[in-house]
């Protein structure tokens, strides 16, 4: 009866010891899936701040302003950003004789473009002096605006509040 009770208690022992083991390698298998998981969400992670930054380096055009007391100048904004620097190429249309003509008067010495995010509030601002944009022409000859291409630091949590911009000129 002896050998039956050992017998007994050493089956009880190996089930306990079948089940904890089995135990350890069910939270092995969940730890592991677990780790998988959260590695699958750093890299979707990963994928989506990439693709934002693409579509980032993509550009956008902002909506023309024009300027009627300056003879219907209209003013555009493009930009893109990459790495820490947004790149803007802003133009003015068309090279209009009575803006010049006025302005031989009381020249208009550059432009300022304020960013402003989607309340209006500034983000941020930069000069651009008239004189150092150049001239477009036509296969004529003719002029047909000015524009400049330019760059300035921003970090991209700020680039990417930009909803608008607006432009004032110091004569």
């Amino acid at each position: 009866m002896q050998n039956k009770g050992c017998l007994i208690a050493a089956i009880i022992a190996g089930s306990f010891l079948l089940i904890s083991f089995l135990g350890c390698i069910g939270l092995a298998t969940l730890g592991a899936y677990q780790q998988a998981q959260e590695e699958e969400a750093i890299q979707e992670d990963l994928r989506q701040e990439e693709y934002r930054v693409r579509q980032l380096a993509d550009g956008r055009s902002f909506r023309d302003i024009e300027l009627k007391q300056l003879g219907n100048l209209k003013f555009s904004l493009r930009t893109s950003w990459r790495e820490g620097v947004m790149n803007y190429n802003f133009s003015v249309s068309p090279y209009n004789y009575e803006y010049l003509a006025a302005s031989a008067m009381s020249p208009i010495s550059s432009w300022t473009i304020s960013l402003e995010d989607n309340q209006g509030f500034k983000i941020n601002e930069f000069t651009i002096e008239r004189n150092s944009m150049i001239r477009n022409t036509a296969e004529d000859g003719s002029y047909t605006g000015m524009d400049i291409k330019g760059s300035i630091t921003m970090d991209k949590e700020e680039y990417e509040q930009i909803s608008d911009w607006n432009i004032s000129w110091i004569r």
